[in-house]
């Protein structure tokens, strides 16, 4: 599951060796350790959340014009 860190500060915030830019920050599984994890929730500014992937959405296929 990806994790989403959202940081609510209108600057960076630095945080578990990071820079964090203002807004949303996605990471794939395995960027952040836990112990990285563990350093984030202290700091009001920044707020995780793991999130699941999305599938793919299927195109429909286009009629054919008559």
């Amino acid at each position: 599951m990806p994790i989403t860190v959202t940081n609510s500060s209108t600057k960076p915030v630095r945080s578990a060796g990071i820079n964090f830019a203002p807004g949303v920050n996605t990471f794939e599984d395995g960027e952040l350790s836990s112990a990285q994890l563990a350093q984030l929730a202290p700091v009001k500014a920044l707020s995780t959340k793991h999130t699941a992937k999305q599938a793919p959405v299927a195109k429909t296929a286009k009629e054919p014009k008559q």
